[in-house]
């Protein structure tokens, strides 16, 4: 894994009460121009309202929050209470850094958060990097919620944009790999993402059609997991070129899993598991990713058909599904 040193933006402010579709004043809108003025309380904002079109929904208990991220950094959060009604948030902070090794240093700045419709204002410079952790700690309601997005340079409309649509073809939702993991579409490439239970080793194969691995090829891959705490990894291909790797300093349960898989000339991100139109439930003391089920990455399983029973065998070599109405197919490496 790589560790990425980089500089934290943190946004601090309080926020008014006014309508979400009044404007917004207007002022620099760069992170440079952030870095050459003091905070004053003033926000710079494009005269535009929130778009929620462009938004990823998060529920935190009986609070729904709607994140709109531009590629210029201007950032919008509205919620809503249980009853869809819009609420005021009352305080909040961001704190942003772009992640990767080619990324830009973010210039050390603090921006008060303007007073908004309804909605809490920020901005927090261009998205440059091909992703940028957004970290949160809003009150709202008297409720502390936290929580982090990993942003593509395209912001929230690159995510909602790449999310595909419950009736679309292709992989269907929930689909498993070859080896168990979780499979995410990325661009023109199917991936698989998998992890070992105890080591923390976290694999990412290319699948085909068939979802059966293929070469990684020229493929970079880069994983963001979002949980209780965040971590980023920029995964190496295996010496045979059979997967990419990377190994995860402490285990997280993500709430947000964000791939990115990079080709010449091209860079493709998307939220794992992530439906057009799913609200994205905050709940750190439940896993949303069956990602760690491997024990063992030499035995591996691999099966069509259908049914129910058990598998037996030992070790390497032979064993048989033993069920009703199977008719599996069983490779073991």
């Amino acid at each position: 894994m790589k560790h990425v040193a980089s500089t934290w933006l943190v946004v601090v402010g309080a926020l008014g009460l006014v309508t979400l579709t009044g404007t917004l004043g207007c002022s620099k809108d760069t992170a440079s121009a952030a870095a050459e003025e003091p905070a004053s309380g003033a926000v710079s904002a494009p005269e535009a309202a929130m778009d929620e079109s462009a938004a990823l929904v998060e529920q935190q208990g009986d609070l729904r929050l709607s994140w709109v991220v531009d590629p210029e950094g201007h950032v919008w959060l509205a919620a809503r209470g249980a009853d869809g009604a819009r609420v005021e948030p009352a305080k909040g902070t961001l704190a942003v850094r772009p992640l990767g090794a080619a990324a830009p240093a973010a210039p050390a700045a603090e921006v008060a958060l303007a007073p908004s419709p309804g909605a809490m204002r920020a901005d927090v410079g261009p998205l440059r990097a091909e992703l940028t952790e957004l970290r949160y700690t809003v009150e709202v309601q008297g409720k502390p919620l936290t929580g982090v997005l990993h942003l593509p340079a395209t912001g929230t409309r690159g995510l909602v944009a790449a999310a595909p649509a419950p009736v679309d073809g292709g992989v269907a939702r929930d689909t498993t790999g070859p080896h168990g993991g979780v499979v995410q579409v990325v661009g023109d490439d199917v991936v698989e993402i998998v992890a070992h239970k105890t080591s923390g080793e976290v694999r990412v194969y290319v699948l085909d059609a068939t979802l059966e691995p293929v070469a990684v090829g020229d493929r970079k891959v880069k994983l963001a997991f979002a949980g209780e705490s965040s971590q980023y990894l920029e995964l190496a291909p295996a010496p045979d070129g059979t997967y990419l790797t990377a190994k995860l300093a402490a285990k997280i349960e993500p709430v947000h899993l964000t791939v990115v898989v990079v080709r010449p000339g091209a860079v493709h991100v998307a939220l794992c598991g992530h439906w057009r139109g799913d609200v994205i439930v905050v709940d750190h003391h439940r896993p949303h990713y069956a990602l760690y089920v491997v024990d063992d990455w030499d035995l591996f399983v691999h099966g069509h058909g259908h049914g129910h029973g058990k598998w037996k065998g030992k070790g390497k070599g032979k064993g048989k599904w033993k069920g009703p109405g199977a008719h599996v197919d069983i490779h073991i490496h």
